[in-house]
């Protein structure tokens, strides 16, 4: 048993999750190079924010999180691609 007392299994599964991180942000500059020969930054981020929201959203259905839990998350993923839109409407 570890010292914060979960279980291996959690390690390994924190461990993975972590390492898929990792690999994905390390590609990230690689496949920016190529994509942002074809499209500009603002599509490119709607992009990224609509598959990870999808994503999300997948993972919780399949991980039985309630519906409340769901509505916030959803809120929260919605919020952050309207900030920037604002952003971009606002400046002169």
């Amino acid at each position: 048993m570890s010292s914060t007392g979960a279980a291996p299994q959690s390690n390994l599964k924190g461990f993975l999750l972590s390492l898929t991180a990792a690999v994905m942000w390390g590609m990230l500059p690689v496949a920016l190079k190529e994509v942002l020969s074809g499209m500009d930054a603002t599509t490119i981020v709607w992009y990224r924010f609509l598959i990870a929201g999808v994503v999300l959203w997948v993972w919780l259905a399949a991980t039985c999180v309630s519906v409340n839990n769901h509505k916030m998350v959803f809120a929260s993923r919605l919020g952050q691609p309207l900030r920037k839109l604002f952003f971009l409407l606002l400046q002169p």
